[in-house]
């Protein structure tokens, strides 16, 4: 039976790992755009963090990627325009 427990406590713990790493990439790429970027990285970043959120939360994820379109259209970045 304990072999049992350890197992599945083995188990929950590799499931928690993808979740913090993705917590990580997020608030790196938040932190990342509060930076001064170039205009393309500020794209970039915002199209990233649409991808990141997608899953998580679609409004913000939307609100991210209505931003990097507005942008890419300014600067005329095609690849930002995705």
């Amino acid at each position: 039976m304990p072999r049992v427990i350890l197992f599945f406590l083995f188990g929950l713990q590799l499931l928690t790992v993808p979740v913090a790493a993705q917590r990580n990439i997020k608030d790196s790429l938040n932190s990342l755009l509060k930076t001064q970027l170039t205009p393309i990285a500020k794209i970039d970043v915002l199209n990233q963090l649409a991808y990141q959120y997608y899953d998580y939360n679609d409004s913000l994820a939307l609100n991210y990627a209505d931003e990097a379109l507005r942008l890419a259209k300014q600067v005329n970045y095609p690849k930002g325009m995705k």
